[in-house]
């Protein structure tokens, strides 16, 4: 039996009200496997952050379906999506996105609260 795909977008299409409606991404096939290295690269305006958006569970597809560790996203609550994001999903942001009244080490640690690790091994 094999492994579900870590990630895997089955006919994804984001559509952007309008007028004129614009479609960011339009039939987005994908399978990415554990240890699979990609690189998402485009000219601007090509979805580039659309996709990244919907990867990262900050965004919903129009149509199609949306598989995290053989999980469909498309079901899960808000709830349920923040908890995926927290414990399966990592951001690197081109912005340091920092809380400038803590410590980079505060920064840093803010994460691992997300992801529920206990307060004594944080550090």
């Amino acid at each position: 039996m094999s492994r579900p795909a870590v990630v895997e977008l089955i006919d994804v299409t984001r559509s952007f009200p309008g007028p004129p409606e614009v479609q960011a991404l339009t039939s987005i096939n994908l399978r990415v496997e554990k240890q699979d290295y990609l690189s998402i690269v485009g000219p601007s305006g090509s979805g580039k952050s659309t996709m990244l958006n919907i990867l990262g569970l900050l965004d919903r597809p129009s149509v199609g379906e949306y598989y995290l560790d053989g999980a469909l996203t498309g079901l899960a609550g808000e709830a349920e999506r923040a908890a995926l994001r927290g414990g399966k999903i990592g951001f690197v942001f081109q912005a340091f996105h920092l809380m400038p009244h803590r410590s980079v080490c505060d920064n840093v640690l803010l994460a691992t609260i997300y992801s529920k690790v206990p307060r004594a091994d944080r550090e």
